[in-house]
């Protein structure tokens, strides 16, 4: 049985994990011409869906087939989880931090983000459960990735977030140009993160830390 943990590793360790993953396992740099899927025609993400399929960041929506990709399908926390360990290489973790994922597919991608303090749960202070099946936010969406990429902060960018717990992580994400808005002077922090949007927020954090070219 596999052994729970609380503790979470510091920041410095953190670092050191992603370091080496992504030096033992860098994402692929060529470019793919054409999404493999029959569903994201017209989608101004369906670069980035390429890409992250050619990667093999993702397969599809509808395995075995997996020929549609879903675009608007909106990202549950266990996929999110899948999503961040494939593209950063995240390492595999020997500790079961949650009581809530033991039956699913994403266990195995849930413990490895949590081991390198990407999430902390969904449940503080106690943290003892992740919440698989709810939904990403695009203000939640801009803390993972700050959190994996280590971001600064950055400048007041958008008008609909002052509210947001979330406000300078969205700040960090857009002076590094990962975060693009949802509309003028808009990020829309509380709208739930589609699989065409992940792809992209994908590619734009993969581009900041130098592993893809345009």
């Amino acid at each position: 049985m596999k052994e729970r943990a609380i503790a979470r590793p510091g920041w410095a360790v953190f670092w050191v994990m992603v370091v080496i993953a992504l030096i033992a396992q860098p994402p692929q740099i060529a470019l793919a011409a054409d999404a493999p899927f029959s569903d994201v025609g017209g989608s101004v993400h369906g670069t980035d869906i390429a890409l992250i399929a050619e990667w093999g960041i993702t397969t599809g929506c509808n395995p075995p087939a997996n020929d549609r990709y879903c675009p608007r399908d909106v990202v549950t926390r266990g996929q999110m989880a899948a999503f961040m360990r494939r593209s950063f290489n995240t390492p595999t973790s020997k500790y079961d931090y949650f009581y809530d994922d033991d039956t699913s597919v994403f266990e195995g991608d849930i413990n490895s983000i949590t081991g390198v303090g990407i999430t902390t749960g969904c449940n503080p202070p106690s943290s003892t459960q992740y919440c698989e099946d709810s939904n990403i936010t695009r203000g939640q969406m801009a803390a993972f990735l700050v959190r994996t990429l280590g971001l600064p902060g950055g400048p007041d960018a958008f008008g609909d977030d002052r509210d947001s717990v979330f406000e300078n992580d969205v700040n960090a994400l857009a002076a590094a140009g990962i975060a693009k808005g949802c509309s003028a002077n808009a990020f829309c922090p509380d709208d739930e993160v589609t699989r065409e949007q992940m792809a992209s927020f994908l590619v734009r954090a993969l581009s900041y830390l130098g592993c893809t070219e345009a």
